[in-house]
């Protein structure tokens, strides 16, 4: 449990390299004590620092075998996160289709599983990628969909900022 804390918070602060180590860690703790869903997050973990590293082709190699172990499951969070994380790595990839499939996936599983700020994250992260590919049509779309649902509750700030990063830069 220490080592995959570890790689949260450290993931968190931007030390990509120490969360891909320490989730290493995790995974293999977990994975003797066979605790399921901690050995799933620990690669979550080492996945959301791999792309944040922008590795993302090591990214879509452990990404996509773990979205395959979580479509039996009813771990709707974390589905909806590694479906977002496979979505930026196929965006750097020039996966255009795919990536938007991913998003549209990882939004579509937020919602009907009501959780506000993965559904925030998604918007914000969907008009990121469409800024991106130079379409700033959908850039400003998620952009407002996600402010509109941002001011309908009370969220993380940095919900907030990644919609007018976005919106400023269209």
């Amino acid at each position: 449990i220490q080592a995959l804390s570890a790689a949260v918070v450290v993931n968190e602060r931007g030390l990509h390299d120490v969360a891909i180590s320490q989730s290493a860690i995790a995974e293999v703790v977990f994975k003797i004590y066979k605790n399921v869903l901690g050995q799933l997050f620990a690669q979550f973990q080492w996945i959301y620092g791999k792309r944040s590293l922008l590795l993302v082709e090591q990214c879509l190699v452990r990404a996509n075998p773990l979205w395959e172990a979580l479509s039996s499951t009813k771990y709707r969070w974390l589905q909806g996160q590694v479906a977002l994380e496979r979505a930026q790595c196929k965006n750097f990839l020039g996966e255009l289709g795919e990536s938007d499939g991913d998003s549209a996936m990882s939004l579509n599983i937020a919602q009907r599983s009501h959780f506000p700020v993965l559904e925030l994250r998604v918007f914000g992260i969907s008009a990121s990628m469409h800024l991106q590919q130079g379409r700033c049509d959908g850039a400003w779309e998620q952009g407002v969909q996600g402010l509109k649902r941002y001011w309908e509750g009370i969220y993380p700030r940095d919900r907030l900022d990644q919609f007018y990063a976005v919106l400023w830069q269209c």
